[in-house]
């Protein structure tokens, strides 16, 4: 059977949009992170009482707010910003305020990301 070239047109066109699934800030996902990690700061001991009973319920909001990110925040923000300026956007995390800090893994690079809506406003 010969497929028809709208039925191969799709599917492509879909294969082209997925790396920008994977681009993005991920702010549905850093978010509920910020969550979860204020939630520590402030009660440690309570967050680790009820740690094996929500963790269920959090393992569905992570995936939950992965979802949403990699269906519609990444390749919003990919198509219409990051793409035509050349300078991804990031998310930028609200930390806990706490006495015990640990630091990325990642050495901090400057390299001009904008980092809120004003920052893109001033940069068009």
């Amino acid at each position: 059977m010969k497929a028809s070239t709208p039925a191969l047109i799709v599917p492509l066109c879909l294969l082209a949009l997925l790396p920008s699934c994977f681009s993005g800030p991920w702010l549905v996902t850093g978010s509920v992170q910020d969550s979860y990690a204020q939630h520590y700061a402030e009660w440690p001991k309570l967050d680790a009482a009820v740690g094996a009973v929500t963790a269920p319920i959090q393992f569905f909001v992570w995936f939950f707010a992965m979802g949403v990110d990699y269906v519609f925040v990444n390749p919003w923000f990919f198509w219409t910003r990051d793409a035509w300026s050349g300078v991804g956007t990031v998310y930028v995390s609200d930390v806990p305020a706490s006495k015990a800090r640990v630091h990325s893994f990642l050495p901090r690079q400057d390299r001009g990301s904008r980092s809120s809506e004003s920052e893109w406003n001033d940069k068009r």
